[in-house]
């Protein structure tokens, strides 16, 4: 604190209260009055995974894990959670888990198009009025 942090998470920390203890540093700095907009992030990530979304659909080789897809969910997994979204978190670390178990060899073809398909569904229903062109077809 005396070198200017804003606030300090002490290790070691107690990763089931890591999410909750984020949330009330950002309230106490006020987060929303940076300027920070996690609904403006959720539909920039949407439509990236829609983007990935096409590129599996459009791949021939199932086997395959469109690069930068993994990163993405595991972002939007951690900070769905910190602002409260947990059915997108939950959605997203599925998908996380699938991607992992897919490029270890296991897990059925298709399971990574298909859970990538209920997570923009589930992003769809907390971003109402969102432009559906995103959506997976």
């Amino acid at each position: 604190m005396m070198l200017g942090a804003i606030a300090v998470i002490a290790k070691p920390f107690d990763p089931k209260t890591l999410a909750a203890t984020v949330r009330g540093h950002m309230h106490s700095i006020k987060i929303a009055s940076t300027g920070y907009n996690f609904m403006e992030r959720l539909r920039t990530d949407a439509v990236a995974l829609a983007t990935f979304a096409m590129e599996l659909r459009s791949n021939a080789d199932a086997a395959l894990v469109p690069d930068g897809l993994l990163t993405c969910v595991h972002k939007l997994a951690g900070a769905a959670g910190v602002f409260e979204y947990q059915t997108v978190s939950a959605a997203a670390s599925a998908l996380e888990e699938t991607i992992v178990e897919r490029r270890a060899g296991r897990g059925a073809p298709g399971l990574i198009a298909a859970k990538l398909a209920a997570l923009l569904e589930c992003i769809a229903r907390v971003l109402p009025g969102m432009d559906p062109s995103w959506r997976p077809t």
